[in-house]
């Protein structure tokens, strides 16, 4: 991948991060959303069975809006494991000599905060209707009159919004359109708990492995998991601080990954 295919990327992954966002109470959980392209509808779906092959490019851990005063982060490289470790079981590989990639996937995370018309739309508001919330126009929208018949799901988005947010970004590019110069997204996979109560450590790696199941598979409306159920159903495969897991780790070293982390600190 060429300093130019790199630029792409970071700029991409950065226009993803920065919708600035607040989060939810603790009982409201993890919130999972995919946006799928229409290229991205016509591209094969990855299965345990019948792996994608991709290369990889990481932005690490940032904070968008104001810092969380006193955040422990996650360790770069045992987070980047539990990502790849997940995605594994969801059917996407890193590439090899024998099995080139397809994709150019994109990993984010950190916080988000400050923003509600932000948060909402992170957190798949358009597909629930939402963001007419963040209007204002100085006139009565007629929808004010149907909050009250608003599902559960939507006034727990609508709770989300307002609450400061642990994100993870996960973005799939076509590969060959990107050597050629053309950034050409297929799916966007968003994944979000609050922050109240919980150090990102141990909480961002319990929401990406808890949403498995949505990365790259479009959804209707935003998932959302209970955190306790979430938590409590990882709990065999990781555990808080230590990042420990049962699966094989990645050499980080040899897969076809470029860690924007390192090349900064370089």
């Amino acid at each position: 991948m060429n300093s130019s295919q790199r630029l792409l990327i970071a700029i991409a992954l950065s226009a993803i991060a920065t919708c600035a966002t607040r989060a939810a109470p603790v009982d409201l959980g993890v919130v999972a959303v995919t946006d799928m392209t229409p290229a991205g509808r016509k591209a094969p779906q990855a299965t345990p069975d019948f792996p994608i092959y991709y290369q990889a490019v990481t932005t690490g851990f940032k904070a968008f809006g104001r810092a969380i005063a006193g955040d422990k982060e996650p360790p770069n490289d045992e987070f980047l494991q539990i990502v790849l470790r997940t995605l594994k079981r969801e059917g996407y590989v890193p590439s090899t000599e024998e099995n080139p990639a397809s994709l150019v996937l994109g990993f984010a995370w950190g916080s988000l905060r400050g923003d509600f018309g932000g948060a909402l739309r992170y957190l798949g508001g358009e597909k629930m209707d939402l963001m007419w919330e963040t209007q204002n126009s100085g006139h009565l929208d007629a929808r004010v009159l149907l909050r009250g018949l608003r599902s559960e799901k939507a006034d727990r988005i609508m709770e989300t919004a307002n609450e400061d947010l642990y994100v993870v970004t996960i973005a799939a590019y076509d590969r060959q359109a990107l050597v050629e110069g053309d950034l050409v997204e297929l799916w966007q996979t968003r994944i979000s708990c609050p922050t109240r109560g919980v150090w990102a450590m141990d909480a961002l790696p319990e929401i990406v492995q808890a949403a498995g199941p949505v990365i790259g598979r479009e959804t209707d409306t935003p998932e959302i998991f209970v955190v306790d159920e979430a938590f409590r159903n990882r709990r065999t495969d990781v555990s808080f601080g230590a990042l420990t897991t049962l699966d094989e780790d990645f050499d980080l070293e040899e897969i076809d990954l470029l860690d924007l982390t390192k090349e900064d600190a370089e």
